[in-house]
């Protein structure tokens, strides 16, 4: 007899993921707000830990946040 094996899966909400990296995108002002409480673990899906990576990187290196220094910086880390 087989034994069933239990897979647990942490929960995650990759468009609510989205949804608060893009408003960290869209009013860069928000970043100062929440880059105490931004952990790239907070993410569950692997691109989004990326993109708050980027946000972060950004931020400690007093660059603009904008959709274009995003992927920019995204392509270079």
């Amino acid at each position: 007899m087989a034994k069933n094996k239990v897979i647990e899966i942490p929960p995650g909400d990759t468009e609510l993921e989205k949804i608060i990296l893009g408003s960290l995108i869209l009013d860069s002002n928000l970043i100062h707000e929440w880059i105490q409480e931004l952990k790239p673990n907070l993410f569950f899906n692997r691109e989004c830990q990326g993109v708050c990576k980027v946000l972060i990187q950004l931020y400690k290196d007093l660059e603009g946040i904008d959709l274009v220094t995003v992927v920019h910086k995204s392509r270079t880390m």
